[in-house]
């Protein structure tokens, strides 16, 4: 079964997704008779939720594939280093103007 879902989540996922990532992206569980959503992570479990199906189900039983949400990693910086950041871009186009203007006068001479 996992092949399958895997084989289904393939298509859906971005070009840019890496193939054999760590973690996988989507996670399957079944609805027990209590209306719950139980994980399925191994053929055990599997096994288990058919079981539960043939024996409190009536033999149905519903699986559900949900997505995880992407993770985003956002690196901290601090004010400072914003700040001097931004302080040496605007210093950069100072000279890059200052440049400019002096080889513009160098040429009209």
């Amino acid at each position: 079964m996992k092949n399958v879902v895997e084989a289904l989540v393939s298509d859906e996922r971005s070009p840019n997704h890496i193939s054999g990532s760590v973690s996988r992206d989507y996670s399957i569980k079944y609805m027990d008779p209590d209306n719950e959503l139980i994980n399925v992570s191994d053929d055990e479990d599997l096994q288990t939720a058919y079981e539960l199906a043939e024996a409190e189900l009536n033999g149905n039983l519903k699986f559900v594939v949900e997505f995880k949400k992407p993770q985003i990693v956002v690196e901290e910086k601090s004010i400072s280093e914003k700040i001097s950041k931004s302080a040496k871009k605007a210093e950069k186009k100072k000279l890059k103007k200052k440049d400019k203007k002096k080889k513009a006068k160098d040429t009209s001479l």
